[in-house]
């Protein structure tokens, strides 16, 4: 039996109702999230002193948490990426005024085809620029830098390498917490500071206030030994 032409109205009306119920949900839905970040901003920037932001462009096309302080700067980004439509999740640490005599790079532990990759080309440069976003030339392995957890890269073999013992601990215990292969702590030294970079984006003022935390106790072991 066929369906009568009313009923054929009445169910598109009614489809086109739970569409824009279901956008109005999901919009309520965003609208109190970033309402809870923003609040949560605020009394994390009230209670440590620091400077919180919450960013949105019009249409969620970008999104950051920033949080600063007297010499550094925390980001946790996403946003999609030009005519690609491709999604991009970041979260760094920033202290400008704390550098390094040389490029280092101190990251996960390349094994399978990125092992492969990097034995294929000169000192590994390709698959450290994945790390380090193509921002730095060639780096050269160091594999005599053991005890730092991950695989350590330089700018040249005589470039000297921060002390081991005093940074692994903090990074393990970030590790011990966030064992995903993208929160791995990549750390970045060089003559413009130091940079700590995570592969994804952290959408929790407590977790961007320990990754703050993380960035300012390396600084410190840095600026020490400097």
């Amino acid at each position: 039996m066929e369906a009568e032409p009313g009923m054929d109205a009445l169910g598109l009306v009614a489809l086109a109702l739970i569409i824009v119920a279901f956008g109005a949900i999901l919009l309520l839905t965003a609208g109190r999230g970033s309402a809870r970040l923003r609040k949560g901003a605020a009394a994390l920037a009230t209670r440590r002193g620091w400077q919180a932001a919450l960013v949105e462009e019009t249409g969620g096309k970008a999104r950051k948490l920033r949080l600063s302080g007297p010499g550094w700067r925390a980001e946790t980004r996403r946003y999609v990426q030009g005519e690609t439509g491709t999604s991009v999740f970041a979260t760094e640490f920033e202290a400008p005024g704390v550098p390094w005599p040389g490029h280092v790079v101190i990251g996960p532990t390349l094994d399978g085809a990125e092992a492969a990759l990097a034995a294929r080309l000169t000192g590994g440069a390709a698959a450290m620029s994945l790390l380090t976003a193509g921002e730095m030339g060639p780096l050269v392995p160091r594999p005599e830098a053991t005890g730092f957890g991950g695989t350590v890269f330089s700018s040249s073999e005589s470039v000297p390498l921060p002390d081991a013992t005093r940074l692994h601990p903090l990074l393990a215990a970030w590790r011990r917490d966030h064992p995903a292969e993208r929160q791995f702590p990549i750390v970045i030294l060089g003559p413009g500071g130091l940079r700590l970079r995570l592969r994804c984006d952290l959408w929790s003022v407590g977790e961007m206030e320990r990754f703050a935390d993380l960035g300012l106790s390396l600084a410190e072991v840095l600026e020490t030994a400097g």
